[in-house]
């Protein structure tokens, strides 16, 4: 069986197995050249993402200003003639009725209901709900069958406000306010507060309400009672969010050569120097456009050594800006162009992939970088790659998460260690993990060990460079909420770089995962139990007639709250694994709660193409879906994972991920 072939040296990160039946691989080296290897997204509508010179030389808007907006669908809400309480009775009995009201009375935790099938119906029964019981939540789930429900519990802060001695009807009134939104046509008018008469009891809901949240403030009226509204923050956020304005742009991450750096045109220059990571660009667009890293959205994170070609939302940053900085981004490796005017941001996956361009250079790479696998003579006749690329084109590969995900094998301390920490809520362990090895070639690590043995914030802060972005953010919450913060400290690395550590353990476990199902049942075969993604809904379900599925369709779960794990021996692997790593997923806090996701065990290449060029080199050409990586596609190619040229730019964040 094709999985029992195993690469040894990823193993560290769960990538142990092959799945593809051809044997006989060959060696190789990617990214000599940043121009070797070329990454570009393909968007939801099937463009190529490119930028071209005249993108750059002449920013244009495809869509002025006034372009209309994209018209949405509204779905009726209003009131039934027999009023929403008996609309409920009718829809769902009053029993069930009866056991929702009793979540507010704190006689049920928790009742699960049939979620309707069709949007409309749903939506209004939401919205019954909401009406008749102010203080119950609804959250989307699956029962043990699959099957969409609603899980109802108690509002968070409906709960908080009872136990601070609110009275139910007011917090009913509070409850309904914040449902109504800072939008509604009522939100200035604010509600009162009819239990709160003496002046004891108004100082106690003030502070009540000030502790809860930060969406209400409290005044007391003339009368003598307590008036509750949004706060001033609250409804300019919410009304300015109404306004955005989003411009689409084309990101280009390329460094040039000192003599054209200031060239007008720049899409096909480029030199040895590209190592710009996905953070540090948008670190660097952010700052050019004077903007929150946060106003800047993309579809997915690309690879550092490459030449690389995405789609970038800004929000609320005007065309002349981003115009009249264009031409300084050339020093950091970067080029923007194509701007359009878009109706919302981008999210993580809003593609349909990448589309790839690598060139292996077939030279035999020195002992030190070879991988210990089964690679074959580099001298690989041109019969031996076709056949490799039919196999690989014919069965897919095993869609790991590529180390720049997970964090290399070669160093002692890699992201998903880091990753398990935060979700250990063991936070001196992440302090001490972040300023340990955590890449092959770190110049910086005797600045780091100097830290963990001196614990001198002042002299880190001197030693360390402003690309340690990392590590300063945390030097910095040290310094400020003391050496014993741990936890406060590691929250002030910025958000998207810390999730990334979450989502490295997530990944980390799922690779594991895969490689279990490929060790126990091989790639071919659809077990009871397993789960799968219905390819036209989009919803997943448990396999109840194996004969029935294809294995293409088959998902693991990425470790999470909001997620179900397979109903077969694959499942109680799972809760072995993260029993092994002393994680328990209930417990997890908000500060590092993730949620969780679906990825298919096998991924196919769309669009495979392979030439010789020259002696010693091929050039392959492939697309991939959102969330794959080439790295992977490639290892499963040569029977080996690819030797990568080291980067010289050892600064770089260890989370860069090639989408």
């Amino acid at each position: 069986m094709a999985g029992t072939l195993v690469d040894g040296t990823a193993a560290a990160v769960g990538i142990e197995c092959f799945c593809s039946p051809h044997e006989a691989g060959f060696s190789g080296i990617i990214k000599a050249r940043p121009e070797d290897f070329c990454v570009q997204e393909v968007s939801e509508d099937g463009t190529v993402v490119d930028l071209s010179p005249g993108d750059e030389k002449d920013v244009v808007l495809a869509a002025p200003p006034s372009a209309p907006a994209k018209i949405k669908k509204s779905i009726e809400t209003s009131e039934p003639e027999e009023g929403w309480r008996a609309f409920l009775d009718t829809t769902l009995g009053p029993n069930v009725v009866d056991a929702i009201a009793g979540i507010v009375t704190s006689h049920e935790t928790l009742v699960r209901i049939p979620a309707p099938g069709d949007l409309s119906d749903k939506v209004k029964l939401l919205h019954a709900i909401q009406h008749c019981f102010p203080g119950v939540q609804s959250d989307n789930a699956k029962d043990d069958h699959g099957a969409a429900v609603l899980a109802l519990s108690l509002d968070p802060l409906f709960a908080k406000l009872r136990q601070g001695g609110m009275a139910g009807d007011d917090c009913n009134r509070v409850l309904a306010f914040l449902l109504r939104g800072p939008l509604a046509a009522t939100a200035d008018d604010g509600v009162a507060l009819v239990h709160a008469q003496t002046k004891e009891a108004r100082t106690k809901m003030h502070r009540l309400i000030s502790s809860s949240t930060s969406s209400l403030v409290t005044k007391t009226t003339a009368t003598g009672g307590v008036h509750v509204s949004f706060s001033p923050k609250t409804l300019q956020k919410q009304r300015k969010r109404k306004q955005d304005t989003f411009v689409r742009c084309t990101l280009q991450k390329v460094r040039l050569p000192s003599s054209v750096r200031h060239a007008s045109s720049v899409r096909y220059a480029s030199s040895l120097q590209t190592n710009v990571d996905h953070f540090s660009a948008l670190d660097v667009l952010a700052r050019a456009f004077r903007a929150a890293v946060a106003d800047l959205s993309v579809a997915g994170t690309k690879d550092k050594r490459a030449v690389t070609h995405q789609h970038v939302v800004v929000k609320n940053v005007t065309p002349e800006t981003i115009r009249g900085v264009a031409g300084q981004l050339h020093s950091a490796g970067l080029a923007v162009g194509g701007l359009q005017y878009v109706d919302r941001p981008l999210s993580l996956g809003q593609t349909r992939g990448n589309r790839c361009e690598v060139n292996l250079d077939s030279t035999d790479p020195p002992p030190t970088c070879r991988f210990t696998i089964r690679i074959r003579n580099v001298d690989a006749p041109a019969s031996l790659v076709g056949d490799a690329v039919a196999s690989v084109h014919a069965t897919g590969c095993l869609n790991y998460f590529g180390v720049q995900r997970v964090g290399h094998p070669g160093v002692p301390v890699r992201s998903h260690h880091i990753g398990q920490a935060m979700l250990q809520q063991k936070w001196d362990d992440v302090v001490r993990l972040l300023f340990s090895q955590t890449q092959l070639h770190d110049v910086n690590l005797t600045a780091k060990q100097a830290f963990l043995e001196t614990r001198d914030i002042g002299q880190a802060l001197k030693d360390l460079p402003d690309k340690c972005a990392t590590e300063r953010a945390v030097l910095m919450g040290l310094r400020r909420f003391g050496p014993s913060e741990a936890k406060k400290a590691v929250l002030q690395i910025p958000y998207h770089r810390r999730v990334m550590y979450l989502h490295a353990y997530q990944s980390y476990v799922f690779n594991r995962m895969v490689s279990h199902r490929m060790r126990a049942h091989g790639a071919s075969v659809v077990l009871a139990g397993d789960l799968v993604q219905d390819p036209e809904t989009k919803q997943i379900r448990v396999v109840d007639r194996p004969e029935d599925e294809d294995m293409a369709n088959v998902v693991l779960p990425l470790v999470g709250t909001k997620i179900q794990y397979p109903a077969n021996d694959v499942g109680a692997h799972y809760a072995a694994i993260l029993r092994d790593d002393d994680v328990d997923v209930a417990s997890w806090c908000q500060d590092a709660t993730v949620k969780g996701a679906y990825r298919h065990v096998l991924c196919r290449a769309a669009h495979l193409t392979w030439h010789a060029d020259g002696e010693k080199d091929i050039i392959v050409a492939f697309q991939l879906p959102p969330g794959s990586f080439a790295t992977v596609f490639l290892r499963e190619l040569m029977k080996a994972s690819p030797t990568e040229q080291p980067s010289d730019d050892v600064q770089a964040s260890p989370l860069s991920t090639l989408a």
